[in-house]
């Protein structure tokens, strides 16, 4: 052998080993680097490096005695076994958290299974009973299937437990058997006791099929349709009594007996009668009772005359002979008129019309088609107050006596401007003052005249860095301004 040799307190220490043969050591056994021993007897071996071909132990198993000891699981991490094969390795190690993690599968006989405390968890063919919840986004062919609670398929079909509704295409069905297709919402069930339901809940037709035909359509106004308006085949047939309150018919309804309306316990003849309806309200001659009479919706139009009791009373030209009393207001141009007894024209009279250009009131006012003129002044008087008063030099709305009357004016309003702008309600050339405060506007201050102070100055050239208006704050001619308002560059 050539390497050094050391015995210190009974302790061997070799610098490197390299034995071909048969190698006893009696006690510890430390070697500095690295170790290359075919047979080896040793109580213990401390090493840098130890490549060993094969491991023989008296013991009955390596594993119960392979412990890897540390003070944190952090220490422990990534230790355990590992298998090296070429490029190959595969591990089973311990990891932080207090679990086992293998790098390739688990592969057990087809009889055994995996277990979690004792019961098993996964066989072959099965998950264990005591597995409940799970994430499975694909099942194979069930033979059975059963829910508890709420259920979803394929985010299309939605069952809810609660309620006991199913809905398709929607997750919050609103009957027993909700389809929301084409945005139409069809309903099946039964909303009431001893009650079915089939239809639409929302605002859309309802059509019964055959042959991919639509048979029998209600539609959303309430309307049922037999056949279609194209092929116009629909055939409805009753084989017992048709009752209707109201028949409509596009073509004619022949007859051989009058139509008769028949009075009843729970009916009465009042209401009843001819109604056309399909262009805006409907159209309606029918009886009407207190008295017993017949009501017409609309004018009647006749190429005779009106007769009662057998007697001409209205015709295309005049009333007749037996009509003596009328509560007539308004007469055409009368070719002649005679009275009987006294005839008054006065409060009663509500209107007059005087056949002449222009009626005089007195010397100072006249009234014509043109207008009301006066040789001074004019006035409109309520309840003896001018709410109106003109003359050559001045118009004045309202009265000093009544200064609390509110004025309102509907539409724009201007002062001074021939063609206001109609997208603003007040419209004033010149200067305003407003609750006493003057506004006026210009290119500066104001060089003359008597400002008081808060009067504006509006600025009819703003530009950035300048100022909106200047404001008087020192009553005088023409007083003391500041500026106010800094435009924003």
């Amino acid at each position: 052998m050539n390497q050094l040799l050391t015995i210190k307190n009974d302790i061997i220490i070799i610098d490197n080993l390299a034995v071909t043969s048969k190698f006893n050591v009696t006690g510890e056994l430390n070697v500095s680097g690295e170790s290359v021993i075919h047979s080896l007897n040793s109580t213990t071996i401390v090493t840098d490096t130890l490549h060993v071909k094969k491991i023989i132990t008296d013991q009955a198993s390596l594993a119960p005695n392979t412990e890897w000891i540390a003070n944190t699981t952090d220490d422990l991490n990534g230790k355990g076994l590992k298998w090296v094969h070429n490029s190959e390795t595969t591990q089973l190690i311990y990891r932080s958290g207090g679990r086992l993690w293998n790098s390739n599968s688990f592969d057990i006989p087809r009889e055994a299974s995996y277990r979690i405390d004792d019961i098993p968890v996964l066989t072959s063919t099965s998950l264990g009973s005591s597995i409940f919840k799970s994430n499975l986004k694909q099942v194979g062919q069930l033979s059975a299937l059963t829910v508890v609670g709420d259920s979803s398929i394929s985010g299309f079909a939605f069952f809810n437990s609660v309620s006991n509704r199913l809905g398709l295409g929607t997750d919050e069905p609103s009957s027993s058997i909700t389809i929301i297709d084409n945005n139409v919402e069809i309903s099946i069930g039964s909303p009431v006791y001893n009650l079915a339901s089939f239809g639409t809940r929302s605002n859309h037709d309802v059509a019964i099929i055959t042959d991919d035909l639509p048979r029998l359509t209600v539609k959303n106004s309430g309307e049922v349709h037999i056949g279609n308006a194209i092929s116009k085949a629909g055939v409805l047939r009753v084989f017992g009594s048709l009752y209707a309150d109201t028949i409509v018919s596009d073509t004619r309804l022949e007859r051989n007996t009058s139509l008769d309306f028949k009075a009843t316990s729970e009916t009465t003849v009042y209401g009843k009668g001819l109604i056309w309806t399909g262009t805006g309200t409907s159209k309606q001659f029918i009886m009407r009772d207190l008295p017993d009479r017949f009501w017409a919706s609309e004018s009647i139009d006749t190429s005779k005359s009106y007769f009662i009791n057998n007697l001409e009373v209205l015709s295309e030209t005049g009333l007749g002979e037996s009509v003596i009393n009328s509560n007539l207001i308004s007469v055409g141009n009368l070719t002649s008129l005679s009275v009987v007894g006294n005839a008054a024209i006065g409060s009663t009279l509500t209107s007059l019309e005087i056949n002449t250009t222009v009626v005089k009131l007195g010397d100072n006012v006249s009234v014509s088609n043109s207008g009301i003129s006066a040789n001074s002044s004019v006035s409109l008087l309520v309840n003896e107050l001018p709410i109106l008063q003109g003359t050559t030099t001045q118009l004045i709305l309202g009265n000093k006596e009544s200064s609390n009357i509110p004025v309102t004016v509907f539409g724009t309003l201007s002062v001074g401007v021939n063609n206001p702008d109609p997208t603003v309600s007040l419209s004033v050339n010149g200067n305003v003052s407003f609750n006493n405060k003057k506004f006026v506007n210009g290119v500066s201050i104001p060089t003359s005249g008597l400002f008081a102070k808060g009067d504006i100055c509006w600025n009819d050239n703003p530009i950035n860095n300048g100022y909106v208006g200047w404001i008087c704050v020192q009553t005088g001619t023409p007083g003391e301004w500041k500026p106010f308002g800094l435009i924003g560059v």
